[in-house]
């Protein structure tokens, strides 16, 4: 879920929202706990919980003392899990591996080093802000290249030759 850091939901910060869902996960809160959280006054409240309910964040979950209380909605983990970054760009990512493959091949120089990185597999999402590399080591033996331009696309991004 992308979200913008600066929106509000109900006159409350994305942000606050976002933590409030995550505080939570399966437990069940009242009116006086949501304005506890926010620092409102119960009619404020009953109105941002009225607000979560209907963009389905928050569920009603009436008690047997008919007592109301609120319980994550279909949306609420969706909200819970969002993270409130800028997705980084392509250049950015390209940088990030270009460099950690600089780090593979000084790795590789190192003949005293019983085992070298012989392929890279880059993964992940520009969006999330999440690369993740993940590699194959050998023993250590003087045929293992790794090129560069073999880092972008989805090709593996490293292969022994």
């Amino acid at each position: 879920m992308r979200l913008d850091k600066n929106a509000s939901i109900g006159g409350q910060p994305v942000k606050r929202i976002r933590d409030l869902l995550r505080r939570m996960e399966t437990a069940h809160w009242s009116d006086q706990a949501i304005a506890d959280f926010f620092r409102l006054d119960a009619a404020q409240a009953n109105a941002l919980a009225g607000d979560l309910v209907s963009r389905g964040f928050l569920q009603v979950s009436e008690r047997p003392d008919h007592r109301r209380f609120y319980e994550l909605g279909p949306q609420g983990p969706r909200l819970a899990s969002a993270r409130l970054l800028k997705p980084i760009t392509r250049a950015k990512a390209e940088s990030i591996v270009a460099a950690f493959l600089q780090r593979v091949e000084a790795i590789n120089a190192r003949p005293e080093l019983l085992e070298r990185v012989c392929e890279v597999r880059v993964f992940g999402s520009r969006r999330a802000q999440s690369l993740y590399c993940a590699i194959r080591a050998s023993p250590n033996s003087p045929s293992v290249s790794i090129s560069p331009a073999q880092s972008c696309g989805n090709r593996p991004a490293a292969t022994s030759g």
